[in-house]
């Protein structure tokens, strides 16, 4: 008999699948049509552009930084600009439309060249097209980063020491791990790519004849699902076939590693700052916190709420208890669930915990609880399943811009945390945006279900 997990989870895939026809359809003729437009594209390519020399100069560090902004170019893009300028990154901005005369003079303060194209390829378009110009100019940077702007970047950790420093040939924020769901909650798989939001390439991956053959036989398309699969995943494929190190500041086990060592107030904490778009867990998550009797207070809650709720004196205002727990970065990646198991119940012994408020045992609930956060990262990526505990384990390096109700879910949570002292707030211009975006769902709860 097919268990129900399953037979839920087929009926979904179906009807997801169902569900996109309507939209496959619809872009079939432009699909058919791209091989001639490609061929059009390239042929003018690059008189086509629409360039402007920007003040800074190229140098060693580079970086592509694609944007798709019709309606104006957002504060935080600037401010990312001058963040890159600052740790000596060159940016030439790639925008996948039109530019404001304003829009573009203030872009070209803060870069080494602006580039208008048509919004043909999506992101890796962008990118492809900057790494063309690029190579034109001759030039061989020691460290180039990919970025787009589908991500505010930085938020309250700043990623670019470590992106820039990193041995790997190829740098992502976060990897994206496959899993085969089962029984258990799910099992990591050997399919992993990294997410192509923020890349970063090494001067050894740059001169490779496999990179630039890559980007040579790069076919630009409109159809997302093919972006996806020939960029995002092509390119971790192709670079990892061709025997080139690619590496994470962030994977599921390095996080999973860092919950079980969280004391049990920040697990609890961790738990109220969770975002869920699946109703069933988002009533586990309800039921953890009951058990630990902990406050359901909707919105910003006052850090000594939290010290009250377990007996505990947190000196300096709550700061103490709010340091993020990071593990080094030489640290061997753990790659198995079974390591990760063993953590777990290792954690459940270790302390020291404070004072137990909740119902039952501590060390079940811990438990439990660490199943639950095991389970659900198994199913939505861990920065967005947990904001609170993303910033605390890693650092909150970037926050998704995508209006999917989990994304929203997540940036409800993390300016929770935020008002409630619990994450450093990012740049003035990236948190008032951040709110803004957030505002249209402010009336759902907590965990935006």
């Amino acid at each position: 008999m097919i268990p129900g997990w399953k037979l839920r989870r087929e009926l979904a895939r179906v009807g997801t699948q169902i569900a996109n026809i309507p939209h496959s359809l619809a872009a079939l003729p432009k699909r058919l049509t791209e091989p001639r437009r490609a061929r059009a594209y390239d042929a003018a390519f690059p008189a086509a552009l629409h360039q402007t020399v920007g003040t800074l100069q190229p140098n060693a560090r580079l970086s592509v930084l694609v944007l798709y902004q019709p309606g104006g170019v957002a504060g935080s893009t600037l401010a990312t600009c001058r963040w890159l300028a600052a740790a000596g990154v060159a940016p030439l901005v790639v925008s996948n439309a039109p530019l404001a005369d304003a829009d573009r003079a203030a872009l070209a303060d803060t870069a080494w060249r602006v580039v208008e194209r048509p919004n043909f390829g999506y992101d890796f378009g962008a990118y492809r097209d900057g790494i063309r110009l690029i190579r034109a100019e001759g030039l061989q940077p020691e460290r180039l980063l990919l970025m787009n702007d589908s991500v505010w970047c930085p938020m309250d950790a700043d990623p670019l020491s470590a992106l820039l420093t990193h041995a790997g040939d190829l740098v992502g924020i976060v990897q994206d791990e496959k899993v085969a769901h089962d029984r258990s909650g799910g099992r990591p798989t050997d399919r992993r790519h990294l997410e192509s939001y923020c890349l970063s390439v090494s001067a050894r991956l740059w001169r490779a004849p496999a990179f630039q053959a890559f980007w040579d036989g790069y076919r630009l398309t409109d159809y997302k699902p093919d972006t996806i699969r020939r960029g995002e995943i092509g390119l971790s494929r192709a670079m990892e076939a061709a025997g080139f190190d690619l590496a994470a500041l962030g994977t599921r086990e390095m996080f999973l590693k860092a919950m079980a060592m969280q004391e049990t107030v920040s697990l609890c904490e961790i738990l109220d700052h969770a975002a869920y778009d699946d109703h069933q867990f988002a009533k586990e998550n309800a039921v953890l916190l009951t058990r630990a009797g902990w406050p359901r207070a909707q919105g910003a809650r006052e850090p000594r709420t939290v010290q009250a709720t377990f007996d505990r004196q947190v000196p300096g205002e709550h700061e103490a208890a709010l340091q993020r727990r990071r593990p080094e970065r030489t640290e061997p990646q753990m790659r198995t669930s079974e390591a990760t198991t063993s953590l777990w119940a290792e954690s459940a012994k270790t302390g020291p915990h404070p004072t137990w408020m909740g119902s039952g045992d501590e060390a079940a609930w811990r438990a439990d609880a660490l199943d639950h956060i095991r389970r659900w990262v198994n199913r939505r990526r861990y920065p967005v399943a947990f904001p609170l505990g993303n910033a605390r384990a890693l650092g909150t390096f970037c926050l998704k811009k995508n209006s999917e109700p989990i994304f929203a879910a997540a940036r409800h949570s993390y300016l929770r945390a935020v008002a409630s002292g619990l994450i450093a707030p990012p740049p003035p211009p990236t948190l008032n945006e951040v709110t803004a975006r957030t505002a249209t769902v402010s009336s759902r709860r907590d965990h935006g279900i």
